[in-house]
């Protein structure tokens, strides 16, 4: 049984309205506004990549239920890129609130082993958390949502779906649809 559809579009949907509202953000003027779309976009990719988990799990089984092809190969992995660049947009928002919330010092008094690792966590996002970089990510990650749900639409409905769906399966995999 392919229960991977339940689970699939859920990840979609937070992630594509998170990296929307990264793309506008530089156009809001009002600070009120503003303040709400960050927490905004710290809820959505949050649990936008948490909930990439399952639907990676049950792709897996799903696949494991059509067989290896270069279809199938090529749609999990443009999903593991997806997840990872909004992964990498998630650490920063996480660390984010764990530092407003005093989580991070916490965790550094507990050891000093997990204060130097938040040190190298907190380098490497500030890099991500940078806005022309989040922007440029965002752009990335909705551009890789888009790849990865056309080529599992070819898996679903075949690759003359609708001309969108025939432009990545043959850009991707390339041959006629």
């Amino acid at each position: 049984m392919n229960i991977h559809p339940l689970f699939v579009h859920f990840p979609i949907a937070l992630l594509a309205v998170y990296a929307l509202l990264e793309i506008i953000t530089p156009f809001v003027n009002k600070k009120a506004y503003k303040t709400y779309v960050e927490h905004a976009k710290t809820w959505f990719v949050s649990i936008g990549i948490v909930s990439t988990v399952p639907t990676i799990i049950t792709g897996g089984l799903a696949g494991e239920l059509v067989g290896e092809t270069k279809l199938i190969e090529a749609h999990e992995s443009f999903a593991i890129a997806t997840t990872v660049v909004f992964a990498l947009l998630a650490s920063g928002y996480i660390l984010r609130v764990c530092d407003a919330c005093g989580v991070s010092t916490w965790l550094t008094r507990v050891h000093t082993l997990i204060a130097r690792a938040l040190t190298i966590v907190r380098r490497i996002s500030a890099v991500f958390m940078y806005p022309p970089v989040r922007i440029t990510l965002a752009v990335v990650g909705l551009a890789l949502i888009t790849i990865t749900g056309g080529l599992g639409a070819s898996i679903v409905y075949g690759p003359g779906i609708d001309p969108i769906v025939t432009f990545i399966y043959t850009l991707i995999i390339g041959g006629g649809a």
